[in-house]
């Protein structure tokens, strides 16, 4: 079970863009990316070890530590009991496999926390520092750190013209300002398809890119071809949460309510980070299946925010419950942070939600709460 187990952790951690895993010595950061990489900064290294006891009742118990190689830190421990020995406990293994491989490498997850607090020291390769900037952005969507990111993003791209992340990540930022444009109208959506697709070819295998292009097709109406790429990047990485939360999400906004609210339930139970488009997502899932109660749940998990859609949720949930101050609260936040919400509602929910049943279902409600009328 121990040489299945392993060989299985080392796939699930490969999946991850952000993870390099090797068993023998690599070769210098700088004969691996060239000339014109010299910036960059060796990666990283961290070792993962695990130690079997073995008891009674043809049961194991099983330890694994994470290292941190550059100064030997135990950074994180996990022991699993009462695991059949028995070479075919293919359920005991997978979910090893599972908690393990999100805990260590998922976004918000150990290997991210760790990196994030070297940024201090600027001992982070700058390609990676680009990457936490970026989820650290989507954390909370403030969005004072948007243009940073982004021109983070840019100059890591033009100084490693094979960061396949990069580009993805940057196909994804450029995605917001089509949805929530500051300076009125902008052509978005070609140049965040663009780098989705660069993206893809520099890495076919990557979920990353693949969640970049499932997005750029999904705002431009390709409805079934972006829950294609969907069904393709979670078979790339199904242990990556974010990865899971966006095509849950775009499920759920195409009316797919079922199977999307599945996915974005197996994310809030394994992920440490729960962003606003998981709440919104949830919110509207639950709102659209009747199921009342959860749905007012989710909107209440975030005190202070910018993204749109939370917005949304806030003011329907406080209309329903008859907390109209709560719910002119929320659209005046809307409106003063997205000036477009008051112009035009309908089109900024139909720029979100292709499903026209979700639509009708909000308008009639943030009608109630103020929204349409002050328009």
């Amino acid at each position: 079970m121990l040489d299945a187990l392993s060989h299985k952790l080392r796939d699930a951690l490969a999946r991850f863009d952000e993870i390099e895993v090797i068993s023998e010595p690599a070769p210098p950061v700088s004969a691996r990316l060239g000339v014109a990489s010299r910036e960059l900064r060796a990666p990283s290294i961290y070792r993962l070890a695990a130690t079997a006891e073995y008891g009674r009742d043809d049961m194991m118990a099983l330890s694994f530590r994470l290292h941190d190689a550059s100064d030997g830190t135990v950074v994180w421990v996990q022991a699993f009991e009462n695991i059949p020995i028995e070479a075919n406990s293919t359920t005991a293994r997978n979910e090893i496999v599972q908690k393990v491989a999100t805990a260590l490498a998922q976004p918000y997850g150990v290997i991210y926390a760790r990196e994030r607090a070297k940024l201090a020291t600027n001992d982070v390769d700058p390609r990676y520092r680009c990457v936490l900037e970026a989820f650290e952005y989507w954390r909370g969507f403030d969005r004072s750190k948007s243009s940073g990111v982004r021109a983070c993003l840019e100059r890591v791209t033009a100084l490693d013209p094979t960061f396949a992340e990069g580009f993805a990540l940057l196909g994804l930022l450029t995605l917001r300002e089509y949805y929530e444009p500051e300076n009125g109208p902008s052509d978005t959506l070609d140049p965040a398809l663009a780098a989705a697709q660069r993206a893809v070819e520099l890495k076919p295998q990557s979920a990353r890119a693949h969640h970049a292009l499932m997005s750029a097709l999904f705002a431009r109406g390709d409805i079934a071809a972006a829950l294609a790429e969907g069904e393709k990047m979670l078979s790339l990485n199904p242990y990556d949460m974010l990865v899971v939360q966006a095509y849950g999400m775009r499920l759920v906004l195409s009316g797919h309510l079922e199977k999307g609210a599945i996915l974005l339930h197996q994310v809030a139970v394994s992920t440490p980070v729960r962003t606003p488009k998981l709440e919104s997502s949830l919110f509207l899932a639950e709102y659209m299946l009747g199921r009342n109660e959860n749905a007012s749940f989710h909107p209440r998990l975030f005190t202070n925010d910018d993204y749109p859609l939370l917005l949304v949720a806030r003011a329907v949930t406080a209309t329903r419950a008859g907390a109209h101050d709560q719910a002119r609260q929320a659209i005046n936040r809307l409106i003063t942070l997205h000036p477009g919400w008051r112009d035009n509602p309908r089109g900024r929910l139909e720029r979100y939600i292709p499903a026209s049943a979700i639509v009708d279902r909000l308008a009639q409600d943030l009608t109630a709460a103020g929204l349409f009328a002050a328009h």
